[in-house]
Protein backbone atom coordinates (compact mmCIF):
# COMPACT_ATOMS: atom_id res chain seq x y z
CA UNK A 1 0.00 0.00 0.00
CA UNK A 2 1.08 3.43 -0.91
CA UNK A 3 2.19 5.44 2.00
CA UNK A 4 -0.22 8.40 2.08
CA UNK A 5 1.45 12.20 2.22
CA UNK A 6 0.08 15.59 3.72
CA UNK A 7 2.24 17.50 1.62
CA UNK A 8 -0.24 20.75 3.38
CA UNK A 9 0.83 19.67 6.36
CA UNK A 10 4.34 19.45 5.74
CA UNK A 11 4.66 22.64 4.19
CA UNK A 12 2.64 24.44 6.89
CA UNK A 13 4.56 23.30 9.86
CA UNK A 14 7.88 23.95 7.92
CA UNK A 15 6.60 27.67 7.38
CA UNK A 16 5.34 27.69 11.33
CA UNK A 17 8.94 26.88 12.31
CA UNK A 18 10.88 28.79 10.15
CA UNK A 19 8.37 32.06 11.15
CA UNK A 20 10.14 31.70 14.10
CA UNK A 21 13.26 33.77 12.56
CA UNK A 22 11.96 36.92 11.74
CA UNK A 23 9.83 36.65 15.51
CA UNK A 24 13.11 36.56 17.39
CA UNK A 25 14.49 39.37 14.94
CA UNK A 26 11.57 41.68 15.81
CA UNK A 27 13.15 41.66 19.63
CA UNK A 28 15.91 43.89 19.36
CA UNK A 29 14.13 46.55 17.53
CA UNK A 30 10.43 46.98 19.27
CA UNK A 31 9.68 49.63 21.47
CA UNK A 32 8.30 46.87 24.14
CA UNK A 33 11.25 46.10 26.94
CA UNK A 34 11.80 42.58 25.83
CA UNK A 35 13.86 40.04 27.82
CA UNK A 36 16.44 39.99 25.31
CA UNK A 37 20.33 40.08 25.34
CA UNK A 38 20.55 43.71 22.46
CA UNK A 39 17.99 46.97 22.77
CA UNK A 40 19.19 48.22 18.99
CA UNK A 41 18.92 52.41 19.59
CA UNK A 42 16.50 52.26 16.12
CA UNK A 43 12.84 50.68 16.91
CA UNK A 44 9.49 50.96 16.26
CA UNK A 45 6.04 50.18 17.88
CA UNK A 46 5.33 48.61 14.25
CA UNK A 47 7.81 45.70 15.36
CA UNK A 48 5.82 45.09 18.01
CA UNK A 49 2.83 44.76 15.87
CA UNK A 50 4.00 42.73 13.65
CA UNK A 51 5.87 40.44 16.55
CA UNK A 52 2.36 40.39 18.01
CA UNK A 53 0.49 39.20 14.73
CA UNK A 54 2.99 36.48 14.33
CA UNK A 55 2.14 35.06 17.85
CA UNK A 56 -0.92 34.95 17.59
CA UNK A 57 -0.76 32.08 15.05
CA UNK A 58 2.46 30.63 14.47
CA UNK A 59 3.07 28.25 17.28
CA UNK A 60 -0.71 27.30 17.71
CA UNK A 61 -0.68 26.27 13.78
CA UNK A 62 2.59 24.04 14.72
CA UNK A 63 0.78 22.52 17.43
CA UNK A 64 -2.16 21.41 15.72
CA UNK A 65 -0.18 20.02 12.81
CA UNK A 66 2.25 18.33 15.55
CA UNK A 67 -1.06 16.29 17.17
CA UNK A 68 -2.76 15.55 13.60
CA UNK A 69 1.20 13.65 12.66
CA UNK A 70 0.83 12.18 16.18
CA UNK A 71 -2.53 10.46 15.69
CA UNK A 72 -1.73 9.39 12.58
CA UNK A 73 1.77 7.84 13.74
CA UNK A 74 0.79 6.53 17.08
CA UNK A 75 -0.49 3.25 16.24
CA UNK A 76 2.55 2.62 13.90
CA UNK A 77 4.82 1.33 17.01
CA UNK A 78 7.74 2.24 19.45
CA UNK A 79 5.74 5.82 19.53
CA UNK A 80 6.95 7.27 22.72
CA UNK A 81 10.59 5.71 21.89
CA UNK A 82 10.14 7.71 18.61
CA UNK A 83 9.33 10.65 20.37
CA UNK A 84 12.00 10.33 22.76
CA UNK A 85 14.81 10.36 19.95
CA UNK A 86 13.11 13.29 17.80
CA UNK A 87 11.78 15.55 20.83
CA UNK A 88 13.87 14.95 24.19
CA UNK A 89 17.61 14.30 22.91
CA UNK A 90 17.46 16.96 20.81
CA UNK A 91 15.98 18.92 23.25
CA UNK A 92 18.71 18.56 25.60
CA UNK A 93 21.69 17.68 23.15
CA UNK A 94 20.95 21.58 21.86
CA UNK A 95 20.37 22.59 25.06
CA UNK A 96 24.07 21.90 25.94
CA UNK A 97 25.31 23.53 22.87
CA UNK A 98 23.18 26.29 22.47
CA UNK A 99 21.20 27.77 25.06
CA UNK A 100 24.19 27.60 27.67
CA UNK A 101 26.47 29.20 25.36
CA UNK A 102 24.15 32.08 24.73
CA UNK A 103 23.46 32.13 28.69
CA UNK A 104 26.76 33.25 28.96
CA UNK A 105 26.83 35.50 26.50
CA UNK A 106 23.95 37.45 27.68
CA UNK A 107 25.95 37.22 30.89
CA UNK A 108 29.14 38.67 29.40
CA UNK A 109 27.35 41.54 28.03
CA UNK A 110 26.09 42.71 31.88
CA UNK A 111 29.84 43.16 32.51
CA UNK A 112 31.68 43.48 29.76
CA UNK A 113 34.61 45.40 31.16
CA UNK A 114 35.44 42.62 33.08
CA UNK A 115 34.86 40.15 30.94
CA UNK A 116 37.18 41.05 28.11
CA UNK A 117 39.89 42.50 30.40
CA UNK A 118 39.92 38.84 31.19
CA UNK A 119 39.43 39.34 35.37
CA UNK A 120 39.25 35.09 35.06
CA UNK A 121 38.62 35.36 38.70
CA UNK A 122 35.65 37.13 38.46
CA UNK A 123 34.58 35.50 35.36
CA UNK A 124 34.63 32.34 37.20
CA UNK A 125 32.79 32.76 40.03
CA UNK A 126 30.44 35.68 37.89
CA UNK A 127 29.23 32.15 36.07
CA UNK A 128 28.90 30.22 38.67
CA UNK A 129 26.37 32.46 40.55
CA UNK A 130 24.46 34.12 37.76
CA UNK A 131 24.19 30.96 35.04
CA UNK A 132 21.42 29.31 36.52
CA UNK A 133 20.08 32.44 38.60
CA UNK A 134 16.39 34.07 38.21
CA UNK A 135 15.34 37.85 37.71
CA UNK A 136 16.22 40.03 40.07
CA UNK A 137 15.32 44.02 40.78
CA UNK A 138 19.06 44.76 39.13
CA UNK A 139 19.43 42.52 36.47
CA UNK A 140 16.68 42.27 33.69
CA UNK A 141 16.69 38.37 32.97
CA UNK A 142 14.66 35.54 32.80
CA UNK A 143 13.69 32.38 35.35
CA UNK A 144 16.29 29.99 33.88
CA UNK A 145 14.48 27.98 30.57
CA UNK A 146 15.14 26.19 27.73
CA UNK A 147 15.11 29.17 25.44
CA UNK A 148 13.87 28.53 22.29
CA UNK A 149 13.62 24.61 22.93
CA UNK A 150 10.82 25.54 25.04
CA UNK A 151 7.92 23.88 22.50
CA UNK A 152 9.90 20.70 22.45
CA UNK A 153 9.59 20.00 26.20
CA UNK A 154 5.50 20.89 25.59
CA UNK A 155 5.35 18.84 22.96
CA UNK A 156 6.96 15.92 24.39
CA UNK A 157 4.39 16.62 27.08
CA UNK A 158 1.74 16.14 24.74
CA UNK A 159 3.46 13.09 23.10
CA UNK A 160 3.07 11.63 26.36
CA UNK A 161 -0.65 11.96 27.17
CA UNK A 162 -1.73 10.93 23.82
CA UNK A 163 -0.40 7.88 24.64
CA UNK A 164 -3.54 7.31 27.03
CA UNK A 165 -5.88 9.66 25.27
CA UNK A 166 -5.82 7.25 22.20
CA UNK A 167 -7.55 4.35 24.45
CA UNK A 168 -9.87 6.70 25.96
CA UNK A 169 -12.67 8.21 24.28
CA UNK A 170 -13.52 11.02 26.26
CA UNK A 171 -15.04 13.51 23.19
CA UNK A 172 -16.87 12.76 20.11
CA UNK A 173 -17.26 15.06 17.72
CA UNK A 174 -19.72 14.35 15.03
CA UNK A 175 -18.16 17.00 12.31
CA UNK A 176 -15.55 19.82 12.45
CA UNK A 177 -17.85 22.76 13.03
CA UNK A 178 -18.39 20.77 16.40
CA UNK A 179 -15.02 20.53 17.00
CA UNK A 180 -13.97 23.55 16.09
CA UNK A 181 -16.81 25.91 18.38
CA UNK A 182 -15.85 23.77 21.31
CA UNK A 183 -11.89 24.39 20.71
CA UNK A 184 -12.39 28.10 20.24
CA UNK A 185 -14.65 28.01 23.77
CA UNK A 186 -11.84 26.21 25.24
CA UNK A 187 -9.40 28.77 24.02
CA UNK A 188 -11.18 31.84 25.38
CA UNK A 189 -11.08 30.17 28.68
CA UNK A 190 -7.72 29.65 28.85
CA UNK A 191 -6.70 33.03 28.03
CA UNK A 192 -7.91 33.22 31.99
CA UNK A 193 -5.10 31.69 33.01
CA UNK A 194 -2.73 34.12 31.24
CA UNK A 195 -0.89 36.50 33.62
CA UNK A 196 -1.28 39.48 30.84
CA UNK A 197 -2.98 39.77 27.61
CA UNK A 198 -0.25 38.03 26.00
CA UNK A 199 0.17 34.22 25.92
CA UNK A 200 2.14 33.50 28.82
CA UNK A 201 6.30 33.12 27.98
CA UNK A 202 7.78 30.23 28.37
CA UNK A 203 10.28 30.87 30.99
CA UNK A 204 10.52 28.06 33.04
CA UNK A 205 12.18 24.71 33.14
CA UNK A 206 9.26 22.80 33.38
CA UNK A 207 5.87 23.06 32.06
CA UNK A 208 3.59 25.56 33.67
CA UNK A 209 -0.91 24.94 34.10
CA UNK A 210 -1.50 28.25 31.57
CA UNK A 211 0.83 27.47 28.74
CA UNK A 212 0.10 23.19 28.84
CA UNK A 213 -3.55 24.26 28.72
CA UNK A 214 -3.62 26.73 25.89
CA UNK A 215 -1.39 24.84 23.58
CA UNK A 216 -2.68 21.60 24.64
CA UNK A 217 -6.19 22.62 23.11
CA UNK A 218 -4.47 23.46 19.67
CA UNK A 219 -2.14 20.04 19.64
CA UNK A 220 -5.26 17.93 20.90
CA UNK A 221 -7.52 19.62 17.95
CA UNK A 222 -5.15 18.41 15.76
CA UNK A 223 -5.04 15.06 16.88
CA UNK A 224 -8.93 14.74 16.78
CA UNK A 225 -8.65 16.84 13.50
CA UNK A 226 -7.18 13.56 11.78
CA UNK A 227 -10.89 12.35 12.12
CA UNK A 228 -12.22 14.50 9.75
CA UNK A 229 -8.76 14.33 7.30
CA UNK A 230 -10.71 14.36 4.24
CA UNK A 231 -13.06 17.54 5.20
CA UNK A 232 -11.97 20.55 2.88
CA UNK A 233 -13.50 23.90 2.22
CA UNK A 234 -12.71 25.67 -0.76
CA UNK A 235 -10.35 28.27 -1.59
CA UNK A 236 -13.02 30.85 -1.72
CA UNK A 237 -14.24 30.60 1.88
CA UNK A 238 -10.63 29.71 3.09
CA UNK A 239 -9.13 32.77 1.91
CA UNK A 240 -12.10 34.61 3.25
CA UNK A 241 -11.35 32.95 6.64
CA UNK A 242 -7.43 34.54 6.84
CA UNK A 243 -8.72 37.74 5.90
CA UNK A 244 -11.00 37.83 8.69
CA UNK A 245 -8.19 36.62 11.00
CA UNK A 246 -5.57 39.20 9.51
CA UNK A 247 -8.23 41.86 10.69
CA UNK A 248 -8.81 40.53 13.53
CA UNK A 249 -5.56 40.32 14.16
CA UNK A 250 -3.99 43.78 13.28
CA UNK A 251 -6.96 45.41 15.33
CA UNK A 252 -6.14 42.69 18.39
CA UNK A 253 -1.99 43.71 17.74
CA UNK A 254 -2.92 47.50 17.66
CA UNK A 255 -4.94 47.31 20.81
CA UNK A 256 -2.00 45.49 22.69
CA UNK A 257 0.76 47.32 21.82
CA UNK A 258 -0.89 50.23 22.33
CA UNK A 259 -1.88 48.81 26.12
CA UNK A 260 1.96 48.27 26.38
CA UNK A 261 3.03 52.11 25.21
CA UNK A 262 0.12 54.32 25.37
CA UNK A 263 0.48 55.86 21.70
CA UNK A 264 -3.26 56.50 21.16
CA UNK A 265 -3.83 56.12 24.73
CA UNK A 266 -6.33 53.30 23.97
CA UNK A 267 -8.69 51.75 26.67
CA UNK A 268 -9.25 48.37 26.49
CA UNK A 269 -9.59 45.71 28.54
CA UNK A 270 -9.72 42.11 28.64
CA UNK A 271 -13.35 41.88 26.96
CA UNK A 272 -11.82 43.45 24.09
CA UNK A 273 -8.39 41.71 23.25
CA UNK A 274 -9.14 37.40 24.06
CA UNK A 275 -12.31 37.28 21.75
CA UNK A 276 -10.02 39.57 18.96
CA UNK A 277 -7.40 37.22 20.00
CA UNK A 278 -9.49 33.64 19.63
CA UNK A 279 -11.31 35.09 16.44
CA UNK A 280 -7.80 35.52 15.13
CA UNK A 281 -5.87 32.75 15.85
CA UNK A 282 -8.36 30.17 14.88
CA UNK A 283 -9.73 32.01 11.48
CA UNK A 284 -5.60 32.07 11.02
CA UNK A 285 -4.85 28.59 11.23
CA UNK A 286 -8.09 26.89 9.68
CA UNK A 287 -7.67 29.41 6.54
CA UNK A 288 -4.17 28.36 6.08
CA UNK A 289 -4.30 24.57 6.88
CA UNK A 290 -7.57 24.41 4.14
CA UNK A 291 -6.00 26.77 1.82
CA UNK A 292 -3.01 25.16 1.50
CA UNK A 293 -4.75 21.77 1.18
CA UNK A 294 -5.71 23.07 -2.34
CA UNK A 295 -2.09 24.55 -3.11
CA UNK A 296 -0.03 21.67 -2.01
CA UNK A 297 -1.50 18.68 -3.51
CA UNK A 298 1.76 17.49 -3.94
CA UNK A 299 5.10 17.42 -3.26
CA UNK A 300 7.77 20.22 -4.24
CA UNK A 301 11.61 19.24 -4.47
CA UNK A 302 12.55 23.22 -3.41
CA UNK A 303 9.64 23.05 -0.85
CA UNK A 304 10.27 19.93 0.26
CA UNK A 305 14.23 21.06 1.21
CA UNK A 306 12.95 23.52 3.18
CA UNK A 307 10.69 21.45 4.89
CA UNK A 308 13.85 18.31 5.18
CA UNK A 309 15.60 21.22 7.44
CA UNK A 310 13.49 23.85 9.08
CA UNK A 311 14.03 21.40 11.81
CA UNK A 312 17.65 22.10 12.00
CA UNK A 313 17.15 25.95 10.79
CA UNK A 314 14.98 27.32 13.35
CA UNK A 315 17.31 25.33 16.25
CA UNK A 316 20.52 27.01 15.02
CA UNK A 317 18.72 30.60 14.10
CA UNK A 318 18.99 32.05 17.28
CA UNK A 319 23.10 32.37 18.12
CA UNK A 320 23.23 33.83 14.41
CA UNK A 321 20.10 36.27 14.69
CA UNK A 322 22.06 37.80 18.05
CA UNK A 323 25.39 37.57 16.63
CA UNK A 324 24.08 40.02 13.55
CA UNK A 325 21.86 42.12 15.89
CA UNK A 326 24.99 42.99 18.01
CA UNK A 327 27.20 43.75 15.03
CA UNK A 328 24.85 45.82 13.31
CA UNK A 329 23.79 47.67 16.56
CA UNK A 330 26.34 50.55 16.41
CA UNK A 331 25.36 50.94 12.82
CA UNK A 332 23.62 54.31 12.35
CA UNK A 333 20.93 52.14 10.27
CA UNK A 334 17.04 52.77 10.53
CA UNK A 335 15.41 49.20 11.84
CA UNK A 336 13.72 49.22 8.48
CA UNK A 337 17.09 48.04 7.00
CA UNK A 338 18.63 46.31 9.88
CA UNK A 339 15.55 43.91 10.75
CA UNK A 340 14.99 42.33 7.51
CA UNK A 341 19.07 42.46 7.10
CA UNK A 342 18.91 40.30 9.73
CA UNK A 343 16.13 38.11 8.93
CA UNK A 344 17.53 37.29 5.33
CA UNK A 345 21.35 36.98 6.83
CA UNK A 346 20.19 34.37 9.27
CA UNK A 347 18.02 32.65 7.31
CA UNK A 348 20.94 32.54 4.43
CA UNK A 349 23.35 31.07 7.26
CA UNK A 350 21.08 29.21 8.69
CA UNK A 351 20.40 27.20 5.31
CA UNK A 352 24.44 27.36 4.18
CA UNK A 353 25.14 25.57 7.37
CA UNK A 354 22.48 22.85 6.95
CA UNK A 355 23.24 22.43 3.19
CA UNK A 356 26.91 22.14 3.98
CA UNK A 357 27.54 20.23 7.77
CA UNK A 358 23.68 18.65 8.48
CA UNK A 359 22.27 17.50 5.26
CA UNK A 360 22.73 13.80 4.84
CA UNK A 361 24.82 13.42 7.70
CA UNK A 362 25.41 12.52 11.63
CA UNK A 363 22.95 15.88 13.24
CA UNK A 364 20.15 15.40 10.16
CA UNK A 365 19.75 11.60 11.32
CA UNK A 366 19.67 12.47 15.05
CA UNK A 367 17.30 15.33 14.49
CA UNK A 368 14.88 12.53 12.85
CA UNK A 369 15.90 9.92 15.45
CA UNK A 370 16.73 8.01 12.96
CA UNK A 371 20.03 6.60 14.83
Amino acid sequence: MKKERYHHFDFLRAIAVLLGIPLHACLAYGEIEYHWVIKDMSHSYIIDIMLDFLRLFRMPLFFIISGFFSHLIINKGNFLKKRTKRLLYPMLVFFLLLIIPLKLVWLAMENPAKVFSFDYKFISNYVVDNLFAGPTQDKFRHDPNWGHLWFLMYLYLFSLLSVPLSKVKIFKFNNIKSLTIFSMFLTYLSYFLMKSHWVDAPFHMYPTISISAYYGIFYFFGWMLFKFKDFTLSKSKSICLIVIGCTCAMARSFIEVDSHLDIFNLKADAWTFTPLAVISTWSLVLGQIFLFKHLFKKANKKVTYFVEGSYFIYLIHLPIIIVLQIMMAPANLSWVIKFPLVTLLAITFSVLIYKFAVRGKFTEKFLNGAL
